[in-house]
């Protein structure tokens, strides 16, 4: 009898190459940040009260005095908005802007019940606070200020931030493509208004 020829094998696909989520990568990479943050932070308060307790005998009572307003701006908080992840993010930023001589505002309000994750919700607040930062720092001049807040109406959730910048600034990059990523998962939009030297950026998410 005539044998069967045996079957070749077939060589087995590679597999494929999962690449890395941006959202998640931008998100670990956000939490390793504030974890720094908090950590220098804390340092750095320590060192000042070390400060104090040494200068105090000497009476400098100018040092005291910026050492007074250094430490306000390292304790500085948010209004808690009932999210404590996002709480720690725009406690970083409203730190960060003071540190770099921006006066910032904030007004936020979180829905307690939404379709958007807290990772996306965390992403989202924190490139828009990077896009209006990094504006804000190339501003060449006049007051440097930053205004987040957000309003719901009915099942729309809206996330605005507005800045001051000056004309030379790129108002389109990455942070914003981020958003609009995360906007397209819950069928949402990113809109941005210029003016008068005064940038706003506008996200509405279906909740």
């Amino acid at each position: 009898l005539r044998k069967e020829k045996p079957a070749k094998k077939v060589a087995s696909a590679a597999p494929a190459v999962q690449m890395p989520d941006p959202v998640q990568t931008h998100y670990s990479n956000l939490m390793m940040r504030l974890a720094e943050a908090d950590h220098n932070n804390q340092a750095l308060l320590l060192q000042i009260m070390s400060m104090e307790d040494d200068l105090n005998q000497e009476n400098y009572e100018q040092v005291l005095n910026r050492l007074n307003f250094l430490r306000k701006q390292l304790s500085a908080t948010c209004d808690p908005t009932g999210n404590s992840r996002i709480d720690r993010i725009l406690t970083y930023y409203t730190r960060q802007a003071m540190l770099s001589g921006i006066k910032i505002v904030s007004s936020v309000t979180l829905p307690e019940m939404s379709a958007v994750t807290d990772e996306h919700a965390a992403v989202m607040i924190a490139c828009l606070m990077d896009h209006a930062m990094d504006a804000c720092r190339q501003q060449s001049g006049g007051t440097r200020r930053i205004a987040v807040a957000t309003h719901i109406s009915e099942e729309v959730l809206q996330i605005g931030v507005k800045n001051t910048y000056t004309e030379q600034y790129e108002s389109d990059g990455d942070y914003l493509d981020v958003c609009r990523s995360i906007a397209q998962c819950y069928g949402g939009t990113v809109q941005t208004f210029e003016g008068d030297g005064v940038m706003q950026t506008v996200v509405a998410l279906n909740i």
